[in-house]
């Protein structure tokens, strides 16, 4: 396997991959984007804006394909397609990718690197990579960072250059040697999606809810039991470790308001879980909080609040898939479902002795 990648390939070319491959162009690698024809007919017009207002483009040695062929030199390949479409990534990539290239899983969840592995065969390495930033697509050709964060990658060589060469553009990354630990830490912070995605509620908006943030600290507690049960210490992927962040996130207005970092982040800024209900297409959700439900089921960990919240958005997804708008749920009347669900199942051992 190469150590000095210089051929950079973007496979899902969607709003984080367009905005990492612009910074990979800033940084001076020949980057090529497999996305759709709007995109490669405006490659020369495309700004990925970080959150700090610095700008990069595609026009440092990017192109825009929508040929999955060529992408056949790469060294090292980023995959930033929704989960669902894993399998047929990895399929494609077989047939396309030379032996020793390293290839990225820059999705949601955590077994997208195994099933691209499956897929893909000892000859070609793949890690997880750890997307710490939000991006959001204001402008048909203008990418913009909404939430502020770092990019997380294995400490594989290769990917350790390309660490350091976007450093020099100012690009956030941290390697990793337990990039697993990293991907649980994202998917607990990840599970404001489900949040989110139930209320409606914008980023910003549902940290500023008492009640939406009781929601988001106990989907996180349940996925820390899970963990725990699992042998497992998730890493610590934003400022604040995830038990630090279940327990300010319970704490009251008063105390947390004045301590929010709404410097990073913009008001408009929406999860990926309720930006595809605003696209009317089906979500991730059962690659986050449904993979919690599905985890703590395998360890016997009840983990109701995920739970709760997983039926929600998937009854949002059913309605948007018919044509219809979701019935989003107020925190204050899911956080009451909670807890009163919470005390039926404590009390349901006395009852039946």
């Amino acid at each position: 396997m190469t150590a000095h990648p210089r051929n950079i390939a973007i496979y899902g070319a969607g709003a984080v991959g367009t905005y990492v491959g612009c910074w990979l162009c800033e940084a001076g690698f020949r980057t090529t984007l497999l996305g759709r024809g709007w995109l490669q007919e405006g490659a020369a017009e495309v700004r990925a804006q970080r959150h700090d207002g610095a700008v990069a483009t595609l026009q440092r040695g990017g192109q825009v394909v929508q040929d999955a062929h060529a992408l056949r030199n790469a060294d090292v390949c980023f995959v930033s397609v929704k989960s669902r479409d894993t399998p047929e990534a990895g399929r494609t990539l077989r047939r396309i990718l030379r032996p020793g290239a390293h290839v990225v899983s820059l999705q949601n969840g955590r077994n997208n690197a195994a099933v691209l592995q499956d897929a893909l065969g000892p000859d070609v390495e793949v890690s997880a990579g750890v997307v710490g930033f939000n991006v959001r697509r204001l402008q048909p050709l203008r990418f913009v960072e909404t939430v502020a964060g770092s990019l997380h990658l294995s400490s594989a060589a290769p990917l350790r250059e390309i660490a350091t060469l976007l450093g020099t553009v100012g690009f956030s990354v941290r390697t990793h040697d337990d990039i697993g630990a990293v991907v649980d830490g994202k998917l607990l912070l990840n599970t404001n999606n489900g949040v989110s995605a139930a209320t409606g509620s914008s980023v910003a908006t549902l940290m500023r809810d008492r009640d939406a943030r009781w929601l988001f600290a106990k989907s996180i507690e349940e996925g820390l039991a899970v963990f725990g049960a699992m042998g497992r210490s998730p890493a610590k992927v934003a400022s604040m470790g995830p038990r630090a962040l279940a327990t300010f996130l319970k704490l009251p207005d008063f105390v947390v308001r004045p301590l929010l970092r709404f410097g990073d982040v913009d008001d408009d800024a929406v999860t990926s879980t309720l930006g595809d209900l605003h696209k009317g297409r089906a979500t991730e959700i059962g690659q986050l909080n449904g993979e919690l439900v599905s985890l703590g089921l395998d360890v016997g960990v009840p983990t109701p609040v995920n739970a709760a919240l997983t039926d929600i958005v998937r009854a949002h997804e059913h309605d948007v898939t018919a044509g219809r708008p979701p019935r989003f749920v107020s925190a204050s009347v899911l956080r009451s479902q909670c807890e009163a669900a919470a005390e039926r199942h404590a009390q349901a051992p006395a009852h039946s002795s």
